[in-house]
Parts: C-alpha cells; structure tokens; sequence
C-alpha cells in the first residue's frame, strides 16, 4: 500500500546570548565555582614563590629569578612562568576571573533588587490554598479568634492583613520587613572587596627597601612624579632570649623636593602616612653591610645597597709568630673571600711588607678544630 510522504518542520528556538550570558551571571553555581577558583588560586600564589616586586620591571633580574628557581621546578620552571604561577595574583587570567566575579554580583544584586524591594514595601498577603499544602512549615492548630490575634500581632508591632474570602479568614502578619534588604549590605561588602582587590592590582605600588640607621634611600626613580627620599634616624629592636621580637620600630623622616614633608616613628601595625603612602616596618636586622661599587676609571657608582646580614658562618682567628722570637706579627678573624670544595680562605698581606700569602681553612670531621 503506498501513501504520500509524512513531512514535519521543526522550529528550533533562536538563541539569544545577551540572555545566556544573562542567566550565567544570575547563577548561584557559576559565582561559587568562580570563587572557588580564586581561592585555589590564591593558595597557589602563597604556597610558589612569586617574583618580587622589585624585579618585575627589569626583564634581566627576572631572568637570573627563574634561573635560580629551576633549581627546584627544573624543566617545568618555563612552562610555570608562562601561565603566570609566578606572578599569580598579576596574571591575566586572574585578574579577568576576579573581574567576571564582580560583574557577576553587581547583576545578581541588580536582578535581585526589584523582587525584594517589593516584598518588602508590596508583601503578597494572600497566596493560594495550595501554597500551605506544599510547604513543609505549615501546621494545624483550632481556628483562633481572628480579631484578638490580629490585635494581639498589632500590639507586637507586627504589620497585620485580614482577607475574609469564601467563608475563610486570611491573616498575613510581617514584621521587620526591612531586615529583606541586609542581603544588599552582604553583596555590597563583597563587591568592595572584589573591587579593592582589582584597585590595588592596578594603581597600588610597592616597594621593599632595606635602610641602615643614619642612611637616607630613594623610594621611586629620580624621573618619577611620586619621587621621596626615606631617612631613618633611629632604629629599635628588642628581642627575648628565644629570639621573638618584643618591640621594633624606626624613627622615620620622608622628604620631598629636599623639605622634610613627615616624620615619625613606624611600626608593623602602625605605619607612618604621607600622600597616600603607609611606610611599614617589615623587619629588624641587628647587622647589615653597606656595598658600594664604582667604575675604577671614572670612579662611577655602580652599586649602592645595604645588605642585612641574617646568616652566620664559623671562622677562625688566625695568629702568625716568628719563629726565632714567637712575637705575633700577625692576630685577626679570617675572613674568606674564596671556597675552594670545603675549605674558605683569603689572602693574608703581613705588615711591613712582609709579603702575602693566601691562607684556607676547613673545620675538622668533629668539628671541634680548624684544619
């Protein structure tokens, strides 16, 4: 038996991606697993190093950084720099996924904002017979007196509705109906803080400087608009026998242009301000270096920095008699300037030119002499 051909159409629904994009920002799921993202990845930027400030700007310093991290990450160190494990909370996908999270509250509180602002000024007084037979917070207790209820509810400052409908007595009772809107406060609080993040990304700046006591060091560039020079006069440090630090604090001046423009004592929880910028001490060193290098030819400053001393090292005293008289024309510390496998040593020039001769030293086995 044959038929004509059955033929059907199907209407396939345009897409819209203004909503799409819409209803992935109202998400609930989609903001949680964005900031599960970001606290995985903020884990990331504390457990790896990540390159220092200071070094981020010189293409030759950040090269010698990774070089030495691959002493730990070796072949993957280049493949970790790439995709910004080292410069994490800089990175571009970071900062767009912390920039997506925001977006993605200031739309849910706007989305959210119209229905709660008119549950809180129009609440909806009377809902359906239904309603109570599907939600799990309804009960059965013996029809009260609907006037002394409602006045009972007024008295308590509650806002009461009576809808007298079929033979039945509808009673809506609210109270603190304002309360709705605390949840805006929450979104508003993390949106500050989001955005806070994304300022201090882009516009915040930061330096690590290491001064000794009586020196003055330059905070920015000499070509740099926010230019300041950082003198610290006074330096305190307190420590208990076990080494924590009881009190630590500088005596700081700031000058701009030449003039003193502040002055005062900083802490690590009580910076010293000015224009904008917090001076925080970050740390005590008892003992530092300052090292300079100059070109020999012009006598040009090469190097200027000051070097906190945090290790120490063993060295022997070194003492040097004649032979015929056992007068000591020699008595010092040896301080090693070469390492040779496991021995240090320098060159020792005696006085009165005597001659010179280099002198290395090697603790031995039990570590209760020098060899």
């Amino acid at each position: 038996m044959l038929g004509a051909p059955h033929t059907s159409s199907v209407r396939v629904a345009d897409f819209d991606p203004f909503l799409a994009v819409f209803r992935l920002l109202t998400s609930v799921r989609f903001a949680l697993a964005l900031i599960a993202f970001l606290a995985g990845a903020s884990l990331l930027g504390v457990l790896l190093p990540q390159i220092p400030a200071q070094m981020r700007s010189d293409p030759t310093a950040v090269a010698g950084w990774l070089a030495f991290q691959e002493q730990r990450y070796g072949s993957f160190t280049g493949s970790m720099h790439s995709f910004g494990l080292f410069d994490v909370f800089r990175s571009l996908w970071f900062i767009t996924s912390l920039g997506v999270l925001v977006l993605s509250v200031c739309v849910c509180t706007a989305n959210r904002l119209p229905p709660i602002w008119r549950n809180v000024t129009r609440p909806h007084a009377r809902v359906s017979d239904e309603y109570f037979q599907r939600t799990t917070t309804a009960i059965d207790v013996p029809a009260p007196d609907v006037a002394s209820l409602a006045s009972e509810l007024r008295r308590r400052r509650y806002r009461v509705v009576v809808s007298p409908e079929d033979g039945a007595t509808y009673l809506f009772a609210d109270r603190f109906p304002w309360a709705q809107l605390a949840t805006f406060v929450s979104h508003l609080a993390l949106i500050l803080f989001l955005a806070g993040g994304l300022v201090t990304i882009f516009t915040a700046r930061e330096m690590n400087i290491i001064i000794a006591e009586g020196e003055t060091r330059p905070v920015f560039a000499l070509n740099d608009a926010d230019h300041m020079q950082l003198f610290v006069e006074d330096a305190v440090g307190r420590f208990d026998s076990t080494g924590f630090p009881l009190d630590y604090r500088s005596k700081l001046t700031v000058f701009k242009d030449g003039a003193p423009v502040a002055a005062g004592f900083s802490t690590v929880n009580d910076p010293l301000s000015y224009n904008g910028y917090k001076f925080h001490q970050t740390a005590y060193f008892p003992d530092g270096a300052a090292l300079q290098v100059r070109e020999v030819a012009s006598g040009r400053l090469l190097y200027d920095e000051i070097l906190a001393l945090t290790d120490r090292t063993p060295t022997p005293r070194i003492v040097i008699s004649e032979a015929s008289s056992g007068k000591a024309v020699f008595d010092d510390i040896l301080i090693p300037t070469d390492f040779i496998g496991d021995a240090s040593g320098t060159v020792v020039a005696l006085p009165n030119g005597r001659g010179s001769f280099w002198i290395g030293t090697k603790p031995s086995p039990d570590r209760t002499e020098w060899q």
